[in-house]
């Protein structure tokens, strides 16, 4: 099964649905036949396939692997909500999967469904396919889904997953609204305090010379500064560049959280915010587990590892001890 997801190429198809409307789209295939087969599975009269990527220049679609676009929330929320809808209508799971592969635009995450419906196809359950994506697929969802499986409720399961995604994803964007004004004027009083330092203060520098006698210490500090300021900056500007490549890679490691997280929750201004952001998470993550029928142990280490704040976690970690 893992062979011939792994030697799986894209097809690109244009048909006509059971509906009588013409469709579009792509969708992954190890051959030509099965392309076929997934189209007549999706009740789909084809009427192009040709493999993507097949021609060359500006009509091959080009993937490096590690500079693809990672799937956002957004996609995942959109992702599980269409199958939440099709599988409480009745629709196969299978089927669901197939459909929607067709209309993800990510391509990582579209290459993943399609692995996940081929392990489902191959006999495997949804959640263990899931299980098999840990860099994409959150271990929310993946308990979550298996908890529905095992009751019986696959449908409500999905419909809670797509509720707890989108509520994040809401959550998100109301914390990145209320970030992005302090953050816009931070920055541009940086600027403003570099132009200054190189461009203004050496203006009176050379004034102040003409008049002779002492500066006093805070000016003569600024002068001092604007000497700095053209050897400084260059340095400043790569160690931070270095700083970001270095906090991408590492921010979610152990070592790195177990110091910064505390940190977030004692920061001035700040803190308050992350400490109620923190814990909305955890309530509503918690909320969803044990609604779902997934027991109140599992539930907490769970919620704990999608907290996303080490003190929380570590303190979940106690009370399970």
């Amino acid at each position: 099964m893992s062979t011939t997801a792994a030697k799986s190429a894209q097809w690109a198809f244009k048909g006509i649905d059971s509906s009588g409307k013409k469709v579009k789209g792509v969708l992954d295939a190890s051959s030509e036949a099965q392309a076929i087969q997934q189209l007549k599975n999706r009740a789909i009269i084809p009427e192009k396939l040709a493999e993507k990527g097949a021609g060359t220049g500006l009509n091959q679609e080009i993937n490096i692997p590690g500079l693809e676009k990672r799937p956002s929330l957004k996609d995942l929320a959109l992702l599980t909500r269409q199958l939440a809808t099709m599988v409480s209508a009745g629709v196969s799971l299978l089927r669901a999967l197939n459909i929607v592969q067709a209309q993800i635009d990510n391509t990582m995450l579209r290459r993943t469904v399609a692995d996940i419906a081929a392990r489902v196809e191959g006999g495997a359950s949804f959640s263990t396919a899931l299980e098999e994506f840990p860099l994409i697929i959150p271990p929310i969802m993946v308990h979550l889904v298996r908890a529905g499986e095992t009751g019986g409720f696959l449908d409500r399961s999905l419909v809670m997953v797509a509720d707890n995604f989108e509520a994040e994803t809401k959550l998100r964007s109301k914390v990145k609204a209320a970030l992005t004004y302090p953050i816009v004027v931070l920055i541009v009083a940086l600027l403003a305090v570099a132009a200054m330092l190189i461009f203004i203060v050496p203006v009176f520098e050379k004034m102040f010379a003409d008049l002779g006698g002492t500066l006093p210490a805070p000016t003569q500090l600024l002068v001092d500064l604007s000497h700095a300021m053209p050897i400084v900056l260059p340095i400043l500007l790569v160690l931070g560049v270095a700083w970001a490549i270095w906090w991408g890679r590492n921010k979610n490691t152990e070592a790195v959280r177990r110091v910064v997280d505390p940190l977030k929750l004692k920061v001035p201004v700040f803190g308050k915010l992350n400490t109620k952001i923190a814990l909305t998470r955890f309530t509503r993550n918690f909320a969803t587990m044990l609604a779902s029928g997934v027991p109140i142990l599992q539930a907490l280490s769970i919620v704990g590892a999608t907290s996303d704040n080490h003190v929380i976690s570590s303190s979940l970690r106690k009370v399970q001890d």
